[in-house]
């Protein structure tokens, strides 16, 4: 009621107890909280960006001697094949460095809330073709049993759901022509939509994946990304532990470095 305070007194023997269990819930609760929050910050509290084509490119010019180019580009600097280059990198490609494949999802955490997972690998083949202003053929296909979050205990989970042992490779195949912006040949970043077909887990569908590139010295750069339902490719994400819940829904990318194939 307004204006009144209610107390109450918990005494003798049952009162100790109660108080003990309090206390000892209490502090259960709060050493949760703490365990909990030191694997999510062990286990990476932010996840890498995402992919894009000037942070491709800045990143690429740190690790090797590219340089801009500027003015026009004659279209047979560019058109031919090309293909990932043999560059030595760092294991984990998370840094944001050099070619590799991946995949981003959100999780729900007990008590922690949303967190986005990211995986990636460095071991994948590239190509692409490009002849008379078009890309004409493109393909990536990568070792999915590599793709590692930082944390071994998902990435076994994730081998699971994905049947590793039956569909040791994922992969990515053009499956139209597309045009190249003229922009390309003036030195500038440009982006297209192409149709694919990506074969996960044993299924091939058709994807629509935005891909951008630019060229840098003497190689070229390429960024892309599509978004999937797990489901449609028949995988079912396990739960449990801390992970809640796992998003149906889950972005690839791909940022691949490649050279002239001549």
């Amino acid at each position: 009621m307004p204006g009144y305070r209610t107390c109450v007194r918990v005494s003798g023997h049952n009162g100790s107890v109660i108080s003990r269990r309090v206390v000892g819930i209490a502090a259960a609760t709060i050493l949760g909280a703490a365990v909990a929050g030191g694997l999510y910050y062990r286990l990476g509290g932010s996840a890498p960006d995402p992919v894009d084509i000037e942070g491709a490119v800045a990143a690429n010019r740190e690790t090797s001697a590219a340089t801009s180019i500027s003015g026009s580009i004659p279209p047979d600097m560019v058109d031919g094949a090309w293909e990932l280059t043999s560059e030595p990198l760092p294991d984990d490609p998370r840094n944001g460095e050099g070619s590799f494949v991946g995949f981003r999802l959100d999780e729900q955490l007990y008590a922690l809330g949303s967190k986005t997972t990211v995986g990636r690998t460095r071991d994948l083949d590239a190509s692409i073709t490009l002849a008379d202003r078009q890309l004409t053929d493109a393909v990536v296909t990568v070792d999915v049993a590599t793709l590692a979050t930082g944390d071994p205990r998902r990435d076994l989970t994730m081998k699971t759901s994905l049947h590793v042992r039956d569909h040791p490779e994922s992969t990515f195949q053009l499956s139209t022509p597309v045009e190249i912006p003229g922009e390309a040949y003036l030195g500038e970043p440009v982006q297209v939509e192409v149709d694919g077909n990506l074969t996960i887990n044993g299924r091939t569908l058709i994807q629509t994946a935005s891909i951008a590139g630019a060229l840098d010295g003497d190689l070229m750069i390429v960024t892309g990304q599509t978004d999937i339902r797990l489901s449609d490719y028949g995988i079912e994400p396990a739960s449990g532990g801390r992970v809640f819940s796992i998003s149906d829904e889950a972005t690839l990318e791909w940022q691949l470095i490649l050279e002239p194939d001549r």
